[in-house]
C-alpha cells in the first residue's frame, strides 16, 4: 500500500486533500503524483500518471471539495486528441488559472490556459462555463418573468440589472482551456508598438514535429510571461529599501565569426567580431571604444567607434527609463536602452591556417573613459579549421485581414523563423527584433522576451542527417527548445554547412494597424538583433533575415461591428437594443 498524495497543514496537522486512499491512489499499482503547485487561496494544481486510464492527467483540487479534472491523454482539444501532457510546478496562478503544455495526435504541440474550474459567472445562464450569446437567447426569452434560472441578481425578476450584469461578464470563462493552436484564442500583450498600433499581440501557432516526442516550446512572449508572473512574489513596497543610484559602464567582447564568402580563394576567411558597451545611471559620458582584431598576437584591422551615453535622448533613442541610459553610435546611430551591441569586420578576407588565434579586443579611445573590469574587454578563438556564425532566418511571411471581430485596418501577420549557430558553445544572448515595412516605412516593431540559446556540442558533416544529432537548446523562462545538427545554407545555397540549429518556428502576431495598406504595397519583414540584449546580426548573413510579404485577401469589416471601433461587445448589443421592434418600410 503506499502513501503518496498531496496535504496541507492545518494548526501543525497534516490534512490530506488527496492521496492513496482516494480514487487517484497515488503509490498504488503506478499510479504516480508528478508536479503539484499551490496557489495562495490554498487552491491546488497537479499533474499525475493514473495506471486505469494509462496517461497523464491534470487535475485540480481545494479543501472541502472533491478533485476536478482539468484534461488528461485521451481528451479532445483543438480538433484532436491529447498524446502529451505537461505541467510544471510555477503552472498555478492566483487567479486559478491553470498553465500546461501539450502535444496532440496530429502532431500540433502548444501552450494553454484553464481557467478557473472553482469559479463561477453572473450570467452563465445555460452553465456551460462561459457568457455568451446562448446565455442572452436564454435571458431574452425569458424577460419578465421570475424564471430562477435567469434571474441573475435574483430580485425575483428578470430584468434591465440581469442584462447588465450578464454584459458585465460577457466573454468570461470558466475551465475554458484556451491555447495558441487557435487563431482567435486570448494572449498578453506583447511588447511591439507601431504608429497606428499601440501593441501587438504575439501567438504561438503550432508546428510539425514528427522526429522527436519532446514538447518543444517556441512561445516567447505569452508563456514565459505567465510562468514568470506566476512564479514572481508579490512585495510589499514598505520592505523594498530604495536603492542608491550608481553610475556604471562596461566593455565586453562578445564573440567571434570566421566565415568564407562565395568566389573566395581557399584559406582566405571573413572575420567578424561583436561587442558590447553599457551605462547605467550616467548623465553624459564618452564611451569611445577601439576595436582590434589580432591574428597571432599582431593587429590586422582597427576601428574607432564614437560612442556617447546619456540619460537624455541621443539619434533616435526614446527616453530610456530610470536607471537606463541612451547609448548611442555616433553620428546617425544606432541607439538603445543601457547597452548597445555592435559588429565590427576585417575589411578584406584573411588568410588562415589551422592553429591561427583570433583575437577581438576592446579599449577606451583617447579623450574616453576606461573600464573598471577590463577582463572582459577580450576574447580569442583557435581557428581549426571550420567556419563558426550565428544566424537569424525568415522562412516566409504573410500578412491575412484580422478576423471578425475587428476593423477594416486590422492584419494578422504569420511568419516562419529559425535560428542557428557554429563554433559556439555556452549560453548565447539572442535576443530578436521584428520590423515590419510598408512601402520603405518602418509600419511597426518590437522585440521579443529574453532569449538564450545554449549550443552544447559541435556539428560536423558526421552530425548532420542522423538520428543522434541533439545538440543544445534555447531557453525562455525555463522553457526549452531542443536544437539539432542539420545542414544550413548560406548565400542563397552557395555554401552549405552542419550547424546547430532550431527547426523552423512558425508564430502569429495578430491586430496590426495597417491603415490604407494598397493591395500591390510592398511588404518586408526583417528579423534582425535586438541591440540592448543579443547578437547582433553578421553583416555578411542578412541575406537570409528579410523576407517579402505576401498579402492574402483584401481587409475586411465584421458586419456585427456595428459602431466601427473594431470589437462585437455590449456597445454594439446597446445599438440593437435600442432599435428593437419593426424597421420602418
Amino acid at each position: 500500500m503506499g502513501d503518496g498524495g498531496i496535504y496541507l497543514t492545518q494548526q501543525g496537522v497534516p490534512v490530506p486533500l488527496v492521496d492513496h486512499t482516494g480514487p487517484l491512489a497515488f503509490g498504488v499499482a503506478n499510479n504516480l503524483l508528478l508536479a503539484t503547485s499551490v496557489n495562495d487561496s490554498g487552491n491546488v494544481a497537479f499533474s499525475t500518471h493514473v495506471e486505469a486510464v494509462s496517461g497523464v492527467g491534470i487535475c485540480t483540487i481545494r479543501l472541502g471539495e472533491p478533485y476536478k479534472k482539468v484534461i488528461q491523454k485521451g481528451d479532445a482539444l483543438f480538433g484532436s486528441t491529447v498524446n502529451k501532457l505537461f505541467f510544471e510546478s510555477r503552472g498555478l496562478n492566483n487567479s486559478g488559472d491553470i498553465a500546461f503544455r501539450y502535444k496532440l495526435n496530429n502532431l500540433v504541440e502548444g501552450v494553454a490556459i484553464a481557467r478557473n474550474l472553482w469559479a463561477s459567472i453572473p450570467g452563465d445562464i445555460d452553465g456551460d462555463g462561459d457568457v455568451d450569446a446562448s446565455d442572452l437567447a436564454a435571458l431574452l426569452d425569458a424577460w419578465g418573468t421570475s424564471d430562477p434560472s435567469a434571474d441573475v441578481d435574483g430580485d425575483g425578476t428578470v430584468g434591465p440589472m440581469d442584462l447588465a450584469l450578464l454584459l458585465g461578464n460577457w466573454g468570461t470563462e470558466t475551465a475554458a482551456v484556451r491555447g495558441t493552436s487557435q487563431l482567435g484564442c486570448s494572449a498578453r500583450r506583447s511588447t511591439f508598438s507601431g504608429a497606428a498600433s499601440a501593441e501587438l499581440s504575439l501567438l504561438w501557432v503550432a508546428r510539425r514535429s514528427v522526429r522527436r516526442d519532446e514538447l518543444i516550446l517556441e512561445n516567447r512572449m505569452n508563456l514565459c510571461t505567465f510562468l514568470s508572473a506566476v512564479a514572481a512574489p508579490i512585495l510589499s513596497l514598505a520592505t523594498i529599501s530604495p536603492a542608491v543610484a550608481v553610475s556604471t559602464w562596461d566593455r565586453s567582447a562578445e564573440a567571434i565569426s570566421i566565415l568564407t564568402k562565395p568566389g573566395d580563394p581557399a584559406g582566405l576567411y571573413r572575420i567578424t567580431g561583436a561587442f558590447k558597451v553599457e551605462a547605467n545611471d550616467v548623465s553624459l559620458l564618452s564611451l569611445d571604444t577601439k576595436v582590434t582584431i589580432l591574428k597571432n598576437g599582431t593587429a590586422i584591422a582597427s576601428q574607432v567607434f564614437d560612442i556617447q551615453a546619456s540619460a537624455g535622448v541621443l539619434g533616435d533613442c526614446v527616453a530610456c527609463p530610470s536607471p537606463n541610459t541612451c547609448v548611442c553610435a555616433e553620428p546617425n546611430g544606432p541607439c538603445s536602452c543601457s547597452a548597445l551591441w555592435l559588429t565590427y569586420s576585417v575589411p578584406s578576407a584573411t588568410p588562415l591556417a589551422t592553429g591561427d588565434v583570433i583575437k577581438l579586443q576592446l579599449a577606451n579611445a583617447s579623450g574616453s573613459v576606461a573600464d573598471a573590469n577590463l577582463a572582459n574587454d577580450s576574447i580569442s578563438r583557435t581557428f581549426d579549421g571550420a567556419i563558426s556564425f550565428w544566424n537569424r532566418r525568415l522562412h516566409s511571411a504573410e500578412l491575412t485581414p484580422t478576423p471578425c471581430p475587428g476593423s477594416a485596418n486590422l492584419y494578422d501577420l504569420s511568419f516562419v523563423a529559425s535560428v542557428n549557430f557554429k563554433g559556439l558553445t555556452g549560453a548565447v544572448p539572442f535576443d530578436g527584433k521584428l520590423t515590419l515595412f510598408v512601402d520603405g516605412v518602418v509600419a511597426a516593431s518590437g522585440s521579443d522576451n529574453p532569449w538564450i540559446a545554449a549550443p552544447s556540442a559541435p556539428c560536423n558533416s558526421g552530425s548532420c542527417g542522423g538520428e543522434s544529432n541533439d545538440c543544445g537548446t534555447g531557453s525562455c523562462a525555463g522553457s526549452n527548445v531542443l536544437l539539432t545538427c542539420q545542414n544550413i545554407e548560406l548565400y542563397g545555397g552557395a555554401i552549405m554547412a552542419c550547424a546547430c540549429a532550431s527547426d523552423p518556428l512558425s508564430y502569429l502576431i495578430s491586430g496590426i494597424a495597417l491603415p490604407g495598406l494598397a493591395p500591390g504595397a510592398s511588404v518586408k519583414l526583417v528579423f534582425s538583433g535586438n541591440l540592448a540584449s543579443g547578437l547582433p546580426e553578421i553583416p555578411l548573413l542578412n541575406d537570409d533575415n528579410t523576407v517579402a510579404v505576401a498579402q492574402v485577401g483584401p481587409p475586411q469589416r465584421c458586419v456585427a461591428d456595428l459602431n466601427g471601433d473594431g470589437e462585437v461587445n455590449a456597445a454594439d448589443l446597446a445599438i440593437v437594443l435600442g432599435a428593437w421592434g419593426t424597421c420602418p418600410r
